[in-house]
């Protein structure tokens, strides 16, 4: 079984790929909260998801506690939408 690793004990590939994982999971979030009628979360999530995805090279390479804020509230935010919307982990895209 894979032990969990800190964002500093990634490889600069790891850390990218989780980025991109967290990026893509907020916009299919904020594709649902649009279709769900909640603009206000529609429009946080996309903007998340833009940050993340414009910032990603200084984040997977310098930036390790900016990455490991944006990754924590961007994972906060899916998981918060999920418990609203009433739906499981499962019905949205997996982060690895």
């Amino acid at each position: 079984m894979l032990q969990p690793k800190t964002i500093g004990e990634m490889s600069v590939r790891e850390r990218k790929e989780l980025l991109a994982a967290v990026a893509d999971t907020l916009d299919q979030s904020a594709r649902e909260a649009r279709a769900s009628g909640d603009e206000r979360f529609a429009l946080n999530s996309r903007s998340l998801a833009l940050i993340i995805r414009g910032s990603a090279e200084d984040l997977s390479h310098h930036e390790l506690h900016a990455a490991e804020l944006l990754l924590e509230q961007g994972i906060s935010m899916i998981e918060e939408f999920r418990v609203r919307a009433g739906t499981s982990a499962g019905s949205t895209s997996t982060l690895h």
